[in-house]
């Protein structure tokens, strides 16, 4: 089955709606490809949009001793690392701190907000980071899984980590985690409580965001970013976009995109429901019971 590309859809939407090659240009034929792709793509976590991601967690910072005047924080007998501006927090005595940026290689500023109650004097810290940007693309994750066991962390909401990281934030696993909006970028990041005490990884699955439609060209011989079990749903929501915005023959086209969307649901699957495993192993010696992930 080819596959199915901007250029495909726009002569579909002429032929379909009786048009002639001048259509080509007509901005509601563009708007309603745009809006039924967005539709589509976003209206389940589609088994074609799952894929796996990982981030590599830094090994906490102590070398050397901190004075800070404000928000200034300056490093003697040490050299701040370059993770230190993205998603790093420093913790002196009981108190922990954001770090906002890194000026130099001994100067580091903190978060207008989230900085220290008073001026200190060379004092013991430590340099951590919790915060990692997830991929630019992401939607929505399932459990984390680290390099070494089965995950034992739990998902908090973003109320409950910044709660549980003000009374007991330490190195070690298990890490409980959250996904908040990245403030160092436009996207969400991932927020471990409890951080490693050495460099690991971190994996997980994701559900990835298709390709914006909006960078290919209405002339376009790329495909998009959908499954062949897609195409005739893409046609069809297509189709009913533009009866929407036109205000003609809206209800049949709807009746035709629901018939075609649900043999898009059945055929979402990749592997088979019948002969699974119930049972993971794990190499300690024990077993769990597989269960579906919710959050």
């Amino acid at each position: 089955m080819p596959a199915t590309t901007y250029a495909n859809l726009v002569q579909y939407l002429i032929v379909s709606s009786y048009g002639g090659p001048q259509d080509a240009e007509q901005k509601d034929i563009k708007q309603a490809i745009i809006r039924a792709y967005d539709e589509l793509t976003t209206m389940r976590d589609w088994s074609y949009y799952h894929v796996h991601g990982r981030v590599i967690l830094d090994a906490p910072y102590s070398t050397g001793t901190v004075s800070a005047s404000g928000t200034t924080v300056t490093l003697t007998g040490g050299t701040w690392p370059t993770w230190a501006a993205t998603g790093a927090y420093l913790k002196v005595g009981e108190e922990i701190c954001r770090v906002a940026s890194r000026t130099s290689g001994s100067v580091i500023v903190l978060d207008s907000t989230l900085k220290l109650k008073a001026n200190i004097t060379a004092k013991s810290y430590t340099l951590y980071r919790s915060l990692y940007p997830l991929p630019s693309d992401f939607r929505n994750m399932d459990e984390p899984s680290d390099e070494y066991n089965w995950w034992s962390g739990l998902y908090v909401t973003p109320d409950e980590a910044m709660k549980i990281e003000r009374v007991s934030n330490s190195s070690g696993e298990p890490y409980h985690w959250t996904v908040i909006k990245d403030p160092d970028s436009g996207g969400w990041a991932i927020k471990l409580i409890g951080y490693p005490t050495k460099q690991e990884t971190i994996d997980f699955t994701y559900r990835r965001s298709a390709t914006d439609i909006s960078s290919l060209a209405p002339d376009s011989s790329t495909a998009l970013d959908i499954p062949f079990h897609m195409a005739t749903a893409m046609h069809s929501a297509a189709e009913y976009w533009l009866a929407r915005i036109r205000k003609t023959g809206e209800d049949k086209a709807y009746q035709f995109y629901q018939r075609d969307l649900r043999l898009c649901l059945e055929q979402d699957q990749l592997a088979p429901l019948s002969g699974r495993s119930r049972e993971i192993w794990h190499d300690g010696g024990w077993r769990s019971p597989l269960r579906p992930d919710v959050g």
